[in-house]
């Protein structure tokens, strides 16, 4: 997983390389580490090694090799925008931590013999911040004898702390892309520092539950909703 990981985010990188700087290497050990090596692979100022022993990313400065990027077990780490150590040790400096989630559920993982049917969406790791959610309802949840049918998503069965009731049973819809769709735990008066920590030390399952009008949820034969969580996790 972080080999490829390494090699998607080398890929990333290329779009930062200007046209003349063309050579890419991929080294099992040092990169080209004498005048000649370099000359005969032609290197040029702003080409890459990914030295695939240290999953380490470097670009060449014109005089040496400059470690931009290292991947491990804990993640990524770039290597500029680390602040100046203080006082104690460093456990991680300059971690990329920052990802976006992206889920499709569909009418079928609503359909309880009830009005109202819960869906966990994700579940979010101990010391994860929840810093945006969307929520994309492509298909209207129609169906059978059902009327009317809302939606409430949050980190509590039932709960709204995420995205406040909407609507999606009248026509294809986009939540969460203004502040009076958001719930009180993400709305930009409620967050904490642009977020939601739900917990440090558990897991929170994420979740949405649909509440369907005059017939039970699994009446439903349509409706499709894509949820984009973005997160922060703590190294």
């Amino acid at each position: 997983m972080i080999r490829l990981l390494g090699g998607l985010l080398l890929l990333g990188l290329l779009s930062l390389v200007t046209p003349a700087s063309a050579a890419i290497i991929t080294a099992s050990g040092a990169c080209p580490d004498t005048a000649a090596k370099r000359s005969s692979l032609g290197i040029q100022f702003g080409d890459l090694c990914y030295r695939t022993d240290t999953l380490i990313f470097a670009i060449w400065d014109g005089t040496g090799w400059r470690t931009i990027l290292t991947t491990t077990s804990s993640g990524v780490f770039l290597q500029g925008p680390a602040v100046t150590a203080g006082a104690g040790t460093v456990n991680a400096a300059a971690a990329v931590q920052r990802s976006v989630y992206k889920s499709t559920l569909t009418f079928a993982n609503f359909s309880a013999a009830a009005l109202t049917a819960d869906a966990t969406i994700a579940t979010l790791p101990a010391k994860v911040r929840l810093t945006g959610i969307i929520a994309d309802v492509t298909t209207a949840f129609t169906g059978g004898a059902v009327s009317a049918a809302t939606m409430v998503c949050g980190k509590t069965a039932g709960g709204n702390e995420y995205l406040v009731s909407f609507d999606v049973f009248t026509a294809a819809i986009l939540i969460g892309d203004a502040d009076a769709e958001l719930g009180a735990s993400i709305t930009r008066a409620g967050s904490i520092q642009g977020g939601d920590l739900p917990s440090w030390t558990a897991t929170t399952a994420a979740q949405c539950r649909l509440t369907t009008v005059t017939a039970n949820t699994d009446a439903l034969t349509a409706g499709t909703i894509i949820y984009y969580l973005i997160t922060e996790a703590m190294p």
